[in-house]
């Protein structure tokens, strides 16, 4: 199976039972996920709400007892997981990089409403004789909405078959466009729900935001959620949703107020305790984030990224050791988790633990070939040890992925004055003269510019000037908020 093919709903054994119009249903919702090789999908005993099909590549299975079983493409996992909510029995990992095609277990919960409802509506018989102007509709209907006719009777009426063919052929397509009548309809069913009742409430709401955020349309999932809190006020669910879509469009006052309204709302709902945690902590009010990430921690213990915030906090207070917890604890429960590695590496190269900090940055790297952190980390790592020749290329690498950042130049010029080329590492000090605003970046750029400018000048300073010492620990390690 390629990326592109869309799997057939209808040919899966688990909704083989299923109406048509249930099919579709789910058929219309699948939605496919990438992953790099070596992520951790799921951790053995986490709940998740989906089960998904391997598009391309190849996944590992491992159980707890260190069990391992292989699932390449065309390969299914997580049934039960999606009919039943149920703690996965295994950890899922990445083989190769990864394409999965993933049907959510809300979306099967209202495929099977949709199917209970279709078998209580009374049937219909189609009339015999059909105003001309209906026959066309009635002919894409007919495989839609009402039982197919027998073979012998379609073939005494071979202009319905070749008319009952075309919706087939139109539903192919479907999938490759985006569903801008199914929003609006949609739009329009949320706008009942909102004033009818209950039914079917999450399924809706977490649709048409997502239809609405993929269509990048952030303002018309704020419309849909202002209206829909218009006739729930109570729903810590929306209050927090709505915070996160202002969120996105770059409103951190009103995010903040929604957020802080959701837990008020429900104290225990995981998402809006880290959320309001890290709008605060965006605030500068990191005393006051603090216990809600904690919280969070405590509500969601499988997530993550909760631990990442939960270590931004700490180390804004400046508990770097309960910040290097946190970050191992999101690393450990996610190895994809490439900034966790490489903010835990850039504590330990502080605590003088210059090993582990090269063995997580090159960890760091490898999950994420992109982070400039990592090779910055990594060229750093070997400045400290005295191997400029092996800082420089992780050095360089990191200026590429990050031009402007004043750090990598600093590094830059040190690791090129230790290889004695003053004219280099002066272009280096130069440029961060011209990015930082630290004073003490600012200084320490100088005082090197000067040492170098005085060996490039004949008569000036001895060619065999060691760096001030203490120079890396002063000013040798990298930024963490950058």
């Amino acid at each position: 199976m390629s990326i592109q093919e869309i799997p057939q709903v209808s040919e899966l054994a688990l909704f083989s039972a299923l109406p048509e119009e249930s099919q579709r249903f789910l058929q219309d919702r699948m939605r496919r996920v990438d992953y790099p090789a070596g992520a951790m999908i799921i951790r053995a005993g986490m709940r998740c709400d989906y089960m998904a099909l391997v598009a391309s590549g190849a996944l590992e299975l491992r159980s707890v007892s260190g069990e391992a079983q292989l699932i390449n493409t065309g390969g299914i996992f997580g049934q039960a997981m999606m009919r039943y909510a149920a703690p996965s029995a295994f950890s899922v990992l990445t083989v190769v990089p990864t394409s999965l095609w993933v049907i959510g277990r809300a979306d099967w919960l209202a495929a099977n409403s949709l199917a209970r409802e279709q078998s209580k509506r009374p049937s219909r018989k189609v009339p015999r004789a059909a105003p001309k102007s209906f026959a066309s509709d009635l002919a894409g209907l007919r495989k839609r909405s009402f039982p197919e006719r027998s073979t012998e009777q379609s073939s005494r009426d071979p202009q319905s078959h070749k008319s009952a063919s075309k919706p087939l052929e139109q539903k192919r397509k479907l999938p490759f466009l985006f569903p801008w009548r199914v929003l609006v309809a949609l739009l329009v069913l949320g706008m009942m729900v909102v004033v009818v009742g209950p039914t079917f409430v999450g399924f809706v709401d977490f649709t048409l935001v997502r239809l609405c955020l993929q269509a990048q349309k952030p303002n018309l999932a704020e419309s849909y959620l202002t209206l829909a809190l218009s006739g729930r006020p109570d729903s810590a669910v929306l209050e927090d949703t709505l915070g996160y879509v202002r969120y996105m469009q770059v409103k951190p006052d009103q995010a903040w107020e929604e957020f802080r309204r959701a837990v008020e709302l429900k104290p225990d709902l995981a998402s809006a305790r880290n959320n309001l945690g890290v709008a605060l902590l965006a605030r500068g009010l990191e005393t006051e984030a603090l216990p809600h990430l904690q919280e969070a921690v405590n509500l969601d213990p499988g997530n993550a990224t909760a631990y990442v915030n939960l270590g931004n906090a700490y180390l804004a207070l400046g508990n770097s050791d309960l910040a290097m917890q946190a970050y191992q604890d999101a690393f450990t429960l996610d190895p994809s988790q490439a900034n966790a590695q490489a903010h835990w590496a850039i504590l330990a190269l502080k605590h003088g633990r210059v090993a582990e900090a090269r063995r997580i940055f090159q960890k760091a790297a490898a999950t994420d070939p992109k982070l400039a952190q990592a090779r910055q980390g990594l060229g750093v790592a070997a400045l400290i040890e005295g191997q400029p020749e092996a800082a420089l290329p992780e050095l360089e690498a990191a200026r590429q992925l990050n031009p402007k950042d004043a750090f990598t130049n600093l590094y830059l010029g040190l690791a090129l004055k230790d290889l004695d080329r003053p004219m280099d590492a002066a272009i280096e000090f130069i440029q961060v003269l011209s990015l930082s605003q630290d004073p003490q970046v600012l200084d320490l750029a100088r005082e090197n510019l000067q040492q170098v400018y005085n060996k490039m000048i004949p008569g000036g300073a001895s060619h065999d000037a060691a760096l001030p010492d203490g120079l890396l620990q002063k000013g040798g390690t990298p930024a963490t908020d950058q």
